[in-house]
């Protein structure tokens, strides 16, 4: 297990330093937000990591070192809860299949949730299928807690956690109660703190059911398979198919709670609130596969051993070579392609702009503002009309607060913030000084001591405004630096009298 937790953690750290860029959208958000923990709907855990790893180090390599972290406690409680269902054989399969998997390789390098969820989920299961002890049962319970607090889906599987202990003991009052108490303290203690499931002027489900919305869980099912090389999902049938023809999936209580689980966590997809562009109705986050491709490594891990054991029988002299070849072949494609993705998203011309415009900065430790194209309004207008729909007018004056609360800057801006990791105080938006004339921005540049601006090539200004504040930065002037990727570009102007 050292081994596994040891590899996985340079393997993120590698990965991290050979490729910088920090993708993504809800990454980004959950940054440049710091050290606010609570932003809208979602969970805190990982926010509290994040603000704990950056009081510790205030550099990019601590929320490298934090995610490649909960990756190596992925990959172990894996490896943990798969030796406890299968053996260790199959368990060092199953880690290695997960751990190499170009899905979990990609979305596991940067600050999502899925990952946390998956890492705690792993070991709140291999915890509560060895609770002999009261000590496995309070690990159990603390490891389910947290990932109750990390997304919503951990409620999911404290649930079934309670279900399972109490079928294991008569169903008495006292049994229920410790159930409760044991896999219930963390979402009580969510609802008591925001008086419901969610804050005021937030959404979660949806009610109602519509044909167009049972398309998500095929869509996360369809994703997880399209990311999966072919070998990985042939594994992944072997396990399952061994688990069937043995009988092991008829006996064994375990099993049928990780199916469970999945059952649980693919059809509630239907009811939730939040549906993706371009089709908000039938589609959700890919990132929701993370924990189904996570369980299909630990059924890979099973079919592997098995069809190892029969090549071995088939060809006594070479057939463990040839089974370990092959899987090797099968894992290192995997690794492959997952570096050859997150490769290609650090050579997005948006991203690799902002990052090139972020580490100028940090370069020079210098303060700066930025003018960039705005969030699209609309998307902005429909998240008040879905918190209008959920909780009245009442409900939208609070998603209007919220909104007031955290950033909502062009994304240009909020990447730059996180890149340069200068701080929103020194890093200012356009957009935060509306409602200054013109005496009042200069005396701002000023006072502030900004030495340079940068102007991005698709900011456009829309009011007088943002033609004023073009005028005082770059009208007439020469950049000093102009960064170009592709047809994305910004221009970077030194700030007279900074």
């Amino acid at each position: 297990m050292v081994w596994i937790s040891a590899g996985t953690l340079a393997l993120g750290l590698a990965l991290a330093l050979s490729y910088p860029v920090i993708y993504g959208g809800d990454t980004i958000i959950r940054i440049v937000n710091l050290p606010r923990i609570r932003i809208s709907y979602q969970l805190p855990l990982l926010q509290i990591l994040l603000r704990g790893a950056l009081v510790v180090c205030n550099r990019p390599f601590a929320v490298w070192f934090l995610m490649a972290g909960v990756a190596a406690a992925g990959a172990t409680g894996l490896y943990a809860l798969a030796h406890e269902i299968a053996g260790r054989r199959a368990a060092l399969a199953a880690a290695v299949l997960y751990g190499t998997h170009p899905f979990i390789l990609y979305y596991s390098r940067v600050p999502y949730q899925e990952p946390l969820l998956a890492a705690l989920v792993f070991w709140g299961f291999y915890f509560l299928f060895r609770a002999h002890t009261p000590a496995r049962l309070a690990a159990a319970s603390a490891a389910l807690g947290l990932a109750s607090l990390t997304r919503y889906e951990g409620w999911l599987a404290s649930a079934l956690a309670a279900v399972y202990f109490v079928s294991g003991r008569r169903a008495a009052p006292k049994s229920l109660a410790w159930a409760a108490l044991l896999f219930g303290w963390a979402p009580a203690l969510w609802i008591v703190w925001n008086r419901g499931l969610a804050p005021a002027g937030t959404f979660l489900l949806e009610p109602g059911l519509g044909l167009a919305r049972l398309y998500r869980p095929y869509f996360i099912m369809k994703s997880a398979v399209w990311w999966s090389q072919s070998g990985f999902t042939v594994l992944a049938l072997a396990g399952l198919a061994t688990a069937v023809a043995d009988g092991r999936w008829r006996r064994d209580r375990r099993l049928w709670m990780a199916l469970g689980f999945l059952a649980l966590y693919l059809g509630l997809l239907v009811f939730s609130a939040h549906g993706i562009a371009p089709d908000p109705v039938r589609l959700v986050t890919e990132r929701e596969a993370y924990v189904l491709i996570g369980f299909l490594a630990l059924s890979g891990g099973l079919g592997a051993v098995a069809l190892g054991s029969r090549i071995e029988g088939e060809m006594p002299r070479l057939g463990r070579v040839v089974a370990c070849g092959a899987f090797l072949l099968v894992t290192g494609h995997g690794l492959a392609r997952g570096v050859a993705r997150i490769a290609a998203e650090n050579l997005d011309p948006e991203l690799r702009t902002d990052y090139d415009v972020g580490r100028f900065l940090a370069a020079r430790e210098a303060n700066a503002l930025v003018l960039a194209r705005p969030l699209p309004r609309a998307g902005i207008e429909y998240y008040l009309r879905k918190a209008e729909a959920s909780g009245g007018a009442a409900g939208r004056r609070r998603a209007e607060e919220i909104l007031a609360g955290i950033e909502t800057a062009g994304f240009d801006y909020q990447r730059v913030v996180v890149y340069s990791f200068l701080g929103k105080a020194r890093v200012v938006s356009g957009d935060s000084l509306r409602g200054l004339d013109r005496a009042a921005l200069e005396r701002f540049l000023r006072e502030r001591r900004i030495a340079y601006a940068v102007v991005f090539s698709d900011f456009t200004p829309c009011d007088e405004h943002d033609r004023a504040l073009l005028a005082l930065v770059a009208a007439g002037r020469s950049p000093h630096v102009e960064v170009r990727h592709g047809s994305k570009g910004a221009r970077i102007y030194t700030v007279g009298g900074s």
